[in-house]
């Protein structure tokens, strides 16, 4: 079978891992002229469950790329900490992105600067010619998607400075802000800071420089660069799931986490699942609904949704009555439908959670 794949991410790529490992004759168009441009998705939450069986194919590429790892977190709301843990096992990673794309693509039919598009009848258009397959996929990111999916604008800092405790990242929550500030060391010298929400940029660099003021480690910091990205929030699009020309993986379905910005992982889930269905003609959606991470997100855009529509009072109430272990496996994308009915139970959450929709209980 001939296949055809728009776009050299993670998602694309690892398709054209299991694939060509296959016996699938697979051709992968990056119009880039290398891999890895978009700035963001180089974190990896640790390796466990679910992941150690379904990742195996692709976990020795991706130790191989570990930058740093973190055991630990602190995380705080409107300047105040509400966690702090410093003995946790490791939750994850930074890995270097290009390192690990390049792993991928060795022994892929990989052609850069190719300028690619989805014509018709499993038909793509390169450079101007047209190439004829017998499935296309579009693994295209952002700009890729076919639907105008939910996104939120994400700032990001580069700083070079002394950080003590490199292995310990932080998180920042504000109340009058859906979404959050993270702060992750590359080593005791370099890391990264950001801010994504439901903002606009103007607001968001506002915020994200009063942090840096308001503490000692990074207003003594050099910002060596500046980047930023959209994300998507939408979570998969389950219209897009059922098209078969092209069909869609990793973030041009919406295969994002949508509370925090997750790529990497769901993106080659996406593909595991588009594989699977691919080799033994099953439903893709099927396929994907088999997935942990498919629930996973779902439930994260669930949470999304509530915190849109709750006051900042409330919102900041929500935040303080979750707890720790919750809001980490809601962070780590690692939630399930028990858990989210553990935290509806609870009589502090089911009263904020009920105050929320009061309005409409009372129209």
């Amino acid at each position: 079978m001939k296949i055809g794949i728009i776009g050299a991410g993670p998602a694309g790529l690892s398709l054209a891992r299991l694939l060509n490992e296959s016996g699938f004759q697979v051709t992968v168009y990056e119009v880039q002229s290398e891999l890895a441009v978009k700035p963001c998705g180089w974190g990896f939450p640790h390796i466990s469950g679910e992941d150690s069986s379904l990742l195996k194919p692709f976990i020795k590429d991706l130790e191989d790329s570990i930058v740093w790892e973190y055991s630990g977190y602190r995380v705080y709301l409107d300047g105040s900490l509400l966690f702090e843990n410093k003995k946790r096992k490791v939750l994850g990673y930074i890995i270097d992105k290009k390192l690990f794309l390049k792993k991928l693509s060795e022994g892929i039919d990989l052609r850069l600067r190719s300028r690619a598009r989805h014509v018709s009848e499993n038909m793509i258009e390169a450079n101007g010619l047209r190439t004829k397959y017998d499935v296309v996929v579009n693994a295209g990111g952002f700009y890729n998607q076919k639907k105008d999916l939910e996104k939120i604008p994400a700032i990001q800092y580069h700083l070079e400075g002394s950080f003590e405790e490199p292995e310990i990242p932080e998180l920042y929550f504000d109340s009058n802000l859906v979404g959050y500030t993270w702060f992750f060391p590359e080593n005791k010298r370099r890391a990264r800071i950001g801010i994504g929400g439901y903002a606009s940029v103007g607001i968001l660099e506002e915020m994200l420089r009063k942090l840096i003021i308001s503490k000692n480690q990074f207003r003594n910091s050099l910002i060596i660069r500046r980047e930023g990205a959209y994300v998507t929030v939408n979570g998969i699009d389950h219209d897009l799931v059922k098209d078969k020309d092209p069909y869609h993986i990793g973030e041009a379905l919406g295969a994002v986490m949508p509370a925090t910005g997750e790529g990497i992982r769901p993106s080659i889930y996406t593909s595991i699942a588009l594989y699977k269905s691919l080799k033994s003609g099953t439903d893709y959606l099927s396929e994907l609904k088999k997935l942990d991470i498919f629930n996973a997100i779902d439930l994260q855009k669930k949470i999304l949704d509530i915190e849109i529509k709750i006051d900042p009072n409330l919102r900041k109430q929500f935040l303080m009555k979750t707890p720790e272990d919750l809001l980490i496996k809601i962070s780590l994308g690692m939630i399930t439908k028990k858990d989210l009915l553990s935290l509806a139970i609870r009589r502090e959450s089911l009263k904020i959670l009920l105050e929320s929709f009061a309005d409409k209980f009372t129209k």
